[in-house]
């Protein structure tokens, strides 16, 4: 298993296919998740920006062959790291996982406001953040749904709203 920053330098320059990525960095093999996992907590107590965002690409590109929620703890810790840019792709695997004990995480994340997404006047991330507390669908997602039904940022307050009622009317 070979998960080096040259590897994926290869395959974003076109060197390599998708299929030759996934052989060269294992993703068949048995141990493949907890090497992944482990090269991940590697990353996050270095800070490792960049080799953060070939990882979680990893996580999505092996997805199929990995139980996503053995990531949850690691995920939950990233969210809040300003250090990197990959806070969207955390939130959309987060909301896949649907764990209780990602919604405080999420929450907070929603007040992060990294740097790199200050542009951002539509709020993608907020909202993903938002759409994983709700995928959430415990009584501590509608408790922070409620919460954020009062923000002062409308489209927030909004997005909190609607997901809300959608929780709501799925019990």
């Amino acid at each position: 298993m070979n998960l080096s920053k040259g590897l994926f330098l290869g395959y974003f320059d076109n060197k390599m296919t998708q299929e030759e990525l996934c052989a060269s960095i294992g993703v068949k093999d048995t141990e493949f998740e907890h090497f992944l996992l482990t090269e991940i907590v590697k990353a996050y107590k270095q800070e490792d920006a960049e080799m953060i965002e070939y990882l979680i690409f990893t996580v999505f590109l092996a997805e199929e062959e990995l139980n996503i929620s053995s990531f949850v703890d690691i995920l939950n810790k990233l969210i809040l790291c300003k250090w990197h840019n990959k806070h969207e792709d955390i939130a959309l695997l987060l909301q896949k996982i649907r764990a209780s004990e990602s919604i405080e995480y999420l929450y907070k994340a929603i007040f992060l406001n990294p740097a790199y997404l200050e542009w951002d006047d539509n709020y993608a991330f907020e909202k993903k953040c938002i759409h994983a507390i709700a995928k959430c669908g415990k009584q501590e997602a509608v408790d922070k749904l409620k919460l954020l039904t009062t923000n002062k940022n409308e489209i927030i307050r909004l997005c909190a709203k609607q997901q809300l009622q959608k929780v709501q009317h799925s019990n």
